[in-house]
């Protein structure tokens, strides 16, 4: 960046975006080459990868989808396979999570992108920006980042062609980005279930719906089957006594404070901001109701149907509500849907010069948020750990240097590491070096 273009905001700003997202795009991949495996990582590995990699045939995909449990997310699982079996390593934590790695970097041009293109702006930006428990889902071989930047992908392509392109074909690139949104974790599906409704709203209401079926029925058929396919594996995985069965009592608070959670830290500042958003949220909607405005709102529409269904999952299916990363996949429906709907509330409001002070307002009020959230992010930044797996990083380091280490029921992480050894040995243990290694090949050949 050069002096003279400090006198231009814009850049300033631009300059500023760039490097926030190169930064954050180089943590995540740090942190992916460093870290040691996890449980969860682990067991996906040796449980779906491996059989899917040593003989990708139809009954090994049948044994999986009747084998699984929450862990395994379809298409991450094929992607890692894909990915060992091409470079022809195994049990090498960098490779597992490059698929993962991969969609980060996609998530940050496309935020780049949705920026330059005034998608995203202000609030929705800085949500995805320094949503700090997302960006570690880029560093691990789990699903739910990469379905979060297939979402973001699907809410691109409907904002323009909403504002820039009334081609129907970007409708449906967009409906097939959820449907693999969906495979990469099929918590997504609610994603899937609140824009489709809207979409098809939108479609109808114009007139255009019927064409839009004849024009592409059967690749809508095909989205359908593999809609039908995924909603079958995710209910059969999130049954009573399966990893994702949850019964416990969850509130419209309960909703917006886990969000919160993942963006600001401190418990005292989550309660303020809750009470603050859930006001601020309820107020815009009365006032769009009142004005006729919120049917323009397609992803604004989306994001509160996804709330009224989140909130209402355990009293239809009694499965409890999402918590943690299950809530990370809708991030961009969040950030993009609460972020349409406080720009058209600020619009309505203060429409006319006369509200000078009133927008000034509102842009200290929105600059005070972002701020918060970049110290937030500041705050939480650790490259060597994330959130939920600081128990599971010893276990590498412990593991190396004591082969006999366990823990209750062998852990799924020791016995990656105790067949890494064995592969390690077998391959490559003529192209180590290093302390660690050094120490970890005296083990091997005593």
């Amino acid at each position: 960046m050069r002096i003279q273009d400090l006198k231009h905001s814009e850049k300033v700003k631009n300059y500023f975006i760039l490097s926030g997202l190169l930064f954050i795009g180089l943590v995540f991949t740090v942190r992916a080459a460093i870290t040691g495996i996890t449980y969860d990582e682990a067991y996906t590995y040796l449980a779906y990868v491996i059989p899917l990699e040593e003989d990708p045939s139809v009954n090994t995909i049948y044994s999986i989808f009747y084998g699984s449990v929450a862990n395994n997310h379809w298409l991450n699982t094929a992607l890692i396979a894909c990915v060992c079996k091409i470079f022809q390593i195994q049990y090498n934590e960098f490779l597992i999570r490059l698929p993962s790695v991969l969609f980060g970097w996609i998530f940050l041009f496309a935020i780049y992108l949705g920026y330059k293109k005034s998608v995203l702006n202000g609030i929705s930006l800085a949500i995805m920006m320094f949503c700090y428990y997302l960006h570690e889902f880029f560093g691990l071989a789990r699903g739910y980042g990469g379905s979060a930047t297939l979402v973001l992908i699907s809410i691109l392509l409907i904002s323009y062609w909403k504002k820039e392109c009334q081609d129907d074909r970007l409708l449906v690139i967009a409906l097939g980005s959820m449907v693999l949104a969906v495979y990469e974790n099929s918590v997504a599906l609610i994603v899937l279930f609140c824009i489709g409704i809207v979409m098809i709203c939108r479609l109808a209401y114009e007139k255009r719906l019927i064409r839009l079926l004849r024009q592409y029925c059967l690749l809508l058929i095909l989205y359908i089957c593999a809609c039908i396919l995924i909603l079958k594996y995710h209910f059969r995985i999130s049954g009573e006594g399966m990893p994702l069965f949850a019964s416990s009592h969850y509130t419209f608070i309960d909703l917006i404070q886990e969000y919160l959670s993942m963006i600001i830290k401190g418990k005292w500042l989550i309660g303020i901001a809750s009470i603050l958003v859930i006001i601020m949220l309820a107020g815009c909607v009365v006032l769009l109701l009142y004005k006729k405005k919120l049917w323009d709102l397609d992803i604004g529409n989306a994001f509160l149907l996804y709330i009224l269904c989140v909130i209402s999952m355990n009293a239809i299916f009694g499965r409890g509500g999402l918590f943690g990363r299950t809530l990370l996949p809708a991030i961009p429906l969040i950030a993009v849907g609460m972020d349409e709907i406080l720009r058209t509330t600020a619009d309505v409001l203060f429409c006319s010069d006369k509200h000078i002070f009133m927008k000034r307002i509102v842009r200290f009020a929105s600059a005070s948020a972002i701020i918060i959230m970049a110290l937030s992010y500041v705050n939480r930044f650790d490259i060597t750990h994330t959130r939920d797996w600081y128990d599971d990083y010893n276990i590498r380091t412990d593991f190396y240097t004591n082969p006999m280490f366990k823990v209750n029921d062998v852990h799924a992480s020791v016995v990656f590491y105790s067949q890494k050894k064995e592969w390690d040995y077998n391959n490559l243990l003529e192209k180590y070096s290093g302390e660690e290694t050094l120490s970890y090949r005296d083990e091997i050949q005593r």
